[in-house]
């Protein structure tokens, strides 16, 4: 799994990234700074978001080769989802990661559930980098949210 960060003060949200350059897609890391938030703790900047989409796939998922749609963060809920680019390079997503999926042209990736059971994601769909957002020192778009999120059986 791929907690956003380790330690008990953060001063950044972690998360893989899976992009690419026109051709093949790659795996990378995106880092989104925290500030002081108060009581409540710390908080990136706001982020733009064009919708949320819920989404649930049967534990028989395996997709092939495909492009993200568009940007976006992918939130995992449950289940096991194993995700591979065209050198082979695979990486597991499972309760709590986040992927920030910026893969939109090129080969893409295939993507299978490992464990069998249904998976529950949310996908947080981010503006085309052309638009106007925040953007980190490294051009990577900076993103904060909070979810409260009960999943039903």
């Amino acid at each position: 799994e791929h907690p956003p960060n380790s330690g008990d003060d953060p001063d950044a949200w972690r998360m893989i990234r899976l992009y690419d350059d026109g051709k093949e897609s790659f795996w990378g890391e995106a880092s989104f700074p925290l500030k002081p938030g108060g009581a409540i703790g710390k908080l990136s900047g706001k982020i733009p978001c064009d919708g949320i989409y819920l989404r649930y796939t049967k534990g028989t998922y395996d997709f092939p080769w495909h492009n993200a749609p568009r940007r976006q963060i992918i939130v995992c809920l449950n289940s096991k989802t194993e995700v591979t680019t065209g050198r082979g390079e695979k990486r597991t997503f499972g309760t709590g990661d986040c992927v920030l999926a910026e893969d939109t042209q090129g080969q893409g990736h295939c993507t299978r559930c490992t464990d069998g059971e249904g998976r529950w994601s949310i996908f947080l769909s981010l503006p085309d980098e052309d638009d106007a957002v925040v953007r980190l020192p490294d051009r990577r778009v900076a993103c904060a949210f909070v979810l409260g999120v009960t999943v039903g059986s």
